[in-house]
């Protein structure tokens, strides 16, 4: 059954709701564009509207497997904060913004192809405007002479991928370290991992899952078995930790709604 959202209405067709109030916040929404959206291109065309207090709007986009996204938004004066969230064709929050202004820029990435749904709140009555960017779409390479072969590098599975896209989108500069990590099982399964951290490093984990794998959380512990911290109840959780101390941790990815199998990569900053 498709999706219909939280959101009071389908804001497929914003942009005739009209230019001027679309100028009142276009500049800060170019604004968010110009400091966060380096190297993607506009998905579509800019959505403006008006938003009320406790009436989020959704609009719903088709968006391609494996590329990666980030959903701009501006909000007017009056507004008192926006809130954005990503959520999958499932229905399942992808990602939420969590600043506390009204400039957003919130970034995530597509597994499969699907109609995703963008969840616009706001605390406060006002107008607002999103543009959304992608990754720009791969082009072919031009024919050219053939070089001494070298060995292949690995290929990544499809969860390998977005892995990768999803950490990147996160923090470009962070570098996968050692092999993927993989498991599956049944809605309620603990898959539990080792892994060597050096002190004074940043970490981020991240964890995808198949179809069936709806939310998932992320678990670690110091060598000492003291919890350190989790993200909870997310399509695809990515957490951060900086070690204070080297040793073996334990790292646990637990499928809360749903079952299948899942990737999950380590990365350093």
């Amino acid at each position: 059954m498709p999706w219909t959202g939280r959101g009071a209405a389908l804001v497929a067709v914003l942009t005739s709701w009209g230019a001027a109030h679309a100028d009142a916040v276009m500049p800060s929404l170019q604004s968010v564009i110009r400091a966060r959206g380096a190297g993607k291109v506009p998905v579509g065309t800019t959505y403006s509207g008006f938003l009320r207090d406790g009436s989020p709007r959704t609009l719903f986009v088709t968006l391609d497997a494996h590329r990666c996204y980030l959903a701009a938004v501006a909000g007017a004066a009056k507004l008192e904060r926006l809130v954005v969230s990503a959520h999958l064709p499932s229905g399942a929050v992808l990602a939420q913004s969590t600043e506390t202004n009204k400039q957003i820029a919130l970034p995530f990435c597509a597994t499969d192809r699907g109609k995703y749904g963008l969840e616009l709140a706001a605390t406060g009555d006002g107008d607002f405007a999103m543009q959304l960017l992608g990754d720009p779409l791969p082009t072919a390479a031009p024919q050219v002479a053939s070089a001494p072969s070298t060995p292949a590098a690995p290929t990544l599975s499809v969860r390998e991928q977005t892995l990768e896209e999803l950490v990147q989108a996160r923090a470009p500069s962070a570098t996968r370290v050692g092999a993927f990590l993989a498991g599956e099982g049944p809605e309620g399964t603990r898959l539990d991992f080792r892994i060597p951290l050096d002190a004074g490093r940043c970490y981020l984990f991240a964890s995808v899952g198949s179809v069936g794998v709806i939310e998932q959380s992320i678990y670690l512990w110091d060598p000492s078995e003291e919890r350190m911290g989790e993200v909870k109840g997310e399509a695809h959780p990515v957490y951060e930790h900086c070690a204070k101390v080297t040793g073996s941790y334990h790292l646990q990815a637990k499928l809360i709604h749903g079952g299948g199998s899942v990737s999950v990569g380590v990365y350093a900053r």
